[in-house]
């Protein structure tokens, strides 16, 4: 199994998949480095190691994103009533600020599971429903790691996580709400 594949592993299972995974990818890793003992790895073999390593270490990062749409996005409190698989501690959410206007295309909510992944379906309705609200357009996307949105003296910046970050404030922030609360 591909660590491409892990989204089709119910979350129980993703977890063992990706523990899996990382013992293989270093057993493998160590197969090939005792194959080329002595000799220098071609340059090809090793960008396919470190391509393999960096899938690893970022795959629970990855999570579905909504964006704002052409009319861009306002951060709204999220729904009283909360399905309980999109409680914490089953899942990792970050939503635009109560309040907060953002551009078009902007993200304005962003989800994964504890270890990465695409939240459980009940989840995922509710989610979009309060994506939707905030002017969320064409549904949630996968991404493989979470883009922040800070607000600059030169206007709205987006940056990917593993990037270099602006000066600013960041717009989207962690929701540690639960079943039938609204903390933000």
């Amino acid at each position: 199994m591909a660590l491409a594949d892990l989204d089709s592993l119910g979350a129980g299972e993703r977890e063992l998949g990706l523990d899996r995974a990382g013992l293989l990818v270093r057993r493998h890793a160590t197969n090939i480095h005792e194959a080329w003992r002595g000799e220098a790895l071609p340059e090809g073999l090793t960008e396919l190691v470190n391509d393999a390593f960096e899938a690893y270490r970022r795959a629970p990062e990855s999570g579905t994103e909504w964006v704002a749409g052409e009319r861009g996005g306002l951060g709204v409190a999220p729904p009283a009533t909360w399905p309980p698989e999109a409680a914490a501690p089953h899942m990792v959410v970050f939503a635009l600020r109560v309040g907060e206007g953002v551009s078009a295309g902007c993200p304005v909510l962003f989800a994964r599971g504890v270890r990465g992944g695409v939240p459980p379906q009940g989840a995922m309705t509710a989610l979009s429903a309060w994506a939707e609200r905030m002017g969320a357009t064409g549904g949630g996307r996968r991404v493989p790691i979470m883009r922040q949105v800070y607000r600059c003296a030169t206007g709205e910046v987006i940056a990917s996580l593993d990037e270099t970050l602006p000066a600013g404030m960041p717009l989207l922030a962690e929701w540690r709400g639960h079943a039938g609360s609204a903390q933000h």
